[in-house]
């Protein structure tokens, strides 16, 4: 039920530094979002047919999704010869984190039923989506440990080049471990979809 755009390609920038030897770990920075964009209607059908019009762009093709969270990485990274060999002298990883749900306007107006069950999938949508940012936020603490835990090269070329295979392996892991999420979550959230949809078709067939 989400999808994760694919990352930046390069996530860690360089720079050099030219004295100070001692490695210094810093913690993995969150800066994370919530934006809302806004639906109205009183039925499904009518909240779908905004999501479709309004909701997030997950694919070039125009396919839009009542949700989604945009992640990438960024951050700062030094090192410094020791030594006669190059050293990390320091790394950081920051993780930007966008989550966007829908926001019904017209939620006080709704259908008791139709209204708890928007309630729900809502609620379950934000937790689905913040699950995501600490899947984001867990591989980029890992890659700052392990860019952090590098042992020394000969050039700080061969030591940025090592980075570097680091850096391009967890966006591979990062972007099977949203996906699987998404995979072991798909049932609960069709069964949430379904409760929402037969909450508005009880609600028309009982007039």
């Amino acid at each position: 039920m989400r999808r994760v755009p694919s990352m930046l390609p390069t996530i860690i920038a360089l720079g050099i530094a030219a004295t100070g030897f001692d490695e210094v770990a810093a913690d993995t920075v969150l800066n994370k979002t919530i934006t809302y964009f806004d639906i109205s209607g009183h039925t499904a059908d009518d909240l779908l047919k905004e999501i479709l019009r309004h909701g997030p762009l997950i694919r070039p093709d125009g396919e839009r999704h009542p949700g989604v969270t945009k992640t990438s990485f960024g951050g700062d990274y030094t090192s410094a010869e020791s030594g006669g060999r190059c050293v990390v002298q320091s790394a950081r990883v920051i993780v930007d984190a966008h989550i966007i749900l829908p926001r019904w306007k017209d939620r006080e107006l709704a259908d008791e039923r139709l209204g708890l069950a928007w309630d729900a999938l809502s609620r379950e949508s934000l937790l689905h989506e913040e699950h995501h940012v600490q899947i984001a936020l867990m591989h980029g603490k890992a890659l700052e440990k392990a860019i952090l835990d590098l042992r020394p090269r000969r050039t700080c070329k061969e030591l940025e080049d090592a980075k570097d295979v680091l850096a391009a392996q967890t966006l591979v892991n990062h972007d099977l471990d949203q996906r699987r999420f998404d995979l072991n979550e798909s049932a609960d959230f069709e069964r949430l979809w379904i409760n929402f949809w037969m909450s508005d078709w009880d609600q028309t067939h009982a007039k």
